[in-house]
C-alpha cells in the first residue's frame, strides 16, 4: 500500500509503463472470468441477467469466449458496470482507475469524507467567531 504522501503527489494519468506491456485485455480476462466464479453463480444465470440489465443478447457461449485468451473475443468495456454489479466485485473498475492515477471510493467512504470536510469548517468558523468576540469586546 503506498503512503497517504506518495498517493497525493503522484500525477494524474501519470504514465506508468507502455499499454501494450499492462494486458489489460488478460486482466479483463481474469476479472471476468474471476467475478463470475466468485458469484457462485453459473456463466448461464450471468449471462441471462446481463443480458436483461443490458437489452442485449448475451449467451453462456459468449461469456466463454471472454474468459478463454485463445478465443480472441474482448469483453466491452461499457458492459463492465453491469458485470461489476451483477458480481458485486468492482476490483477492475478499481484497478482501471488507479492505473490513470485516480482512485475510487464508496458512497459511505465519500460521504464519511464530506462529514470531515464539514467538521473541519465548523471548527474553523468558531475559531473565527472567537477572534471576533475577542475584538469586540475589547472595543466595549
Amino acid at each position: 500500500m503506498a503512503r497517504r504522501t506518495e498517493i497525493l503527489d503522484t500525477p494524474l494519468f501519470a504514465v506508468r509503463e507502455k499499454i501494450e506491456d499492462v494486458n489489460f485485455d488478460g486482466r479483463v480476462r481474469s476479472w471476468v472470468s474471476r467475478a463470475i466464479r466468485e458469484t457462485g453463480l453459473s456463466r448461464k444465470e450471468v449471462a441471462q441477467r446481463m443480458s436483461a440489465m443490458l437489452g442485449v443478447r448475451i449467451t453462456e457461449g459468449t461469456i466463454n469466449a471472454w474468459c478463454a485468451e485463445s478465443k480472441g473475443h474482448r469483453f466491452p468495456a461499457a458492459y463492465i458496470p453491469a458485470l461489476a454489479v451483477i458480481t458485486e466485485d468492482s476490483s477492475l473498475i478499481e484497478e482501471m482507475a488507479e492505473f490513470c492515477g485516480v482512485y475510487v471510493i464508496t458512497r459511505d467512504q465519500l460521504l464519511k469524507l464530506k462529514l470531515a470536510e464539514v467538521r473541519e469548517e465548523k471548527e474553523r468558523l468558531r475559531e473565527i467567531e472567537k477572534e471576533l468576540l475577542k475584538l469586540l469586546g475589547r472595543r466595549r
